[in-house]
């Protein structure tokens, strides 16, 4: 059975979002809604009424999205869904605990396991080693082989990846300078290239 039969036989009335390049869905601490991916890859931001904000998770293709926020008027934090490429994700009311069920029965292509926990990218000591273990997350998860490089085909902005790695945008243009005068990778606006990926890999173990 298709990802659409199995919606349309289902008692799930869902609303699907289209998001383009840079685009993003707020979630508020009143929204009990189940999120499903059904193409695309995402960041999501904890994000603090005082302007703070940093990265939990990339949420990509068979993943469900469904964060916490606790009932309360004093709630200092909402969650941003940031898109950093052409995504399709399906909106479905949590309400009902049978909603979760359901889903877990459609054929996707992934299963629906843990989405990457980009907190795991903080235990490294410095900025540089940040980044390169974001762009090696990114490369297990939509990097194409080529002849001479990896293709990461997403549009990752300075401040993306500032705020994937706790740092500032004028520090990651620095660095990644540096690293493309390595010739470890290429960034512009609408992609990444790892020329030498057990290069950066061991890189990242100094």
């Amino acid at each position: 059975m298709s990802f659409n039969q199995s919606i349309s036989n289902s008692k799930i009335v869902p609303y699907i979002y289209k998001l383009k390049r840079g685009d993003s869905l707020i979630i508020h601490h009143d929204n009990n809604n189940i999120y499903l991916v059904v193409e695309g890859i995402l960041i999501l931001h904890k994000k603090f009424t005082n302007g703070e904000k940093f990265s939990t998770c990339i949420a990509y293709e068979g993943k469900l999205i469904q964060p916490f926020i606790p009932i309360s008027t004093s709630c200092n934090y909402f969650y941003e869904l940031e898109s950093i490429s052409m995504t399709y994700i399906l909106s479905i009311s949590g309400k009902d605990n049978s909603s979760l069920h359901t889903i877990s029965k459609f054929p996707l292509k992934y299963n629906l396991v843990e989405n990457y926990h980009l907190l795991d990218i903080l235990i490294h000591r410095n900025i540089k080693q940040r980044i390169i273990q974001f762009f090696l997350i990114l490369c297990e998860l939509i990097g194409k082989n080529h002849h001479k490089y990896i293709l990461i085909d997403i549009r990752l902005s300075y401040d993306t990846i500032a705020t994937v790695t706790g740092s500032h945008k004028n520090t990651i243009s620095k660095l990644i300078n540096q690293l493309e005068k390595e010739e470890l990778i290429q960034h512009n606006k609408h992609q990444v290239l790892i020329y030498n990926l057990n290069l950066l890999s061991n890189y990242n173990q100094r």
